[in-house]
């Protein structure tokens, strides 16, 4: 016979080892698993932080990706400041015509 406190059904260790396991089987979010078996998103929180460290759900929370952003050349850039508050921003590998021809533009607006 199960208790119950208030709305809330009170469940043996067991329970909530089955309700465990059958979320780390399930590829659905904490929300979705949560409401599909009808408890609630912060009950299955705590549990899943409860879990013993060897139950395989709290490596859930942390998935380490590759930072790829790490691996792109960095370009060096210059950031020229006009009167008029307008800002060019240039790589170091520029055309200098092509400069020359932009300066004059940004200067007049």
């Amino acid at each position: 016979m199960q208790e119950r406190r208030g709305d809330q059904k009170l469940r043996t260790t067991e329970q909530r080892s089955e309700i465990l396991q059958a979320y780390r089987r399930k590829k659905v979010t904490q929300r979705e698993f949560a409401k599909q078996h009808q408890i609630g998103l912060s009950t299955l929180q705590s549990w899943i932080r409860q879990a013993p460290a060897d139950s395989g759900l709290k490596s859930r929370r942390f998935i380490p990706l590759p930072n790829l952003l790490a691996k792109l050349p960095v370009t060096p850039t210059y950031q020229v400041r006009f009167a008029n508050g307008l800002a060019l921003e240039i790589s170091s590998a520029f055309k200098e015509e092509e400069v020359a021809r932009l300066v004059p533009i940004l200067q007049r607006s």
